[in-house]
């Protein structure tokens, strides 16, 4: 009898530390989850910054250029006058 009970008593604590040692992969998963969760949202600030920034120096550059081919296209308009003029041809 007292070595059936002590079987008993051995099943269920290898029930306990399988149960035991599932709360702990639970637990490492979680935590696993949870650091890659914050490195996630790392990056993603890190992206939001990155595009804004590049936003702003692509709307700078876009600016400038629209200034250097407004320039141009009126000087190239001023050329073509001037030619028009000295041929007489307006």
């Amino acid at each position: 009898m007292v070595y059936v009970r002590a079987c008993s008593v051995l099943l269920e604590m290898k029930k306990r530390c399988q149960y035991v040692d599932w709360i702990f992969y639970t637990f490492a998963c979680v935590q696993g989850a949870e650091s890659r969760a914050v490195m996630a949202e790392e990056q993603l600030a890190q992206l939001q910054r990155y595009i804004a920034q590049a936003s702003i120096t692509y709307q700078r550059e876009i600016m400038r250029l629209r200034g250097v081919v407004s320039k141009l296209d009126l000087s190239g308009n001023a050329m073509r006058s001037m030619a028009a003029a000295a041929t007489g041809l307006k």
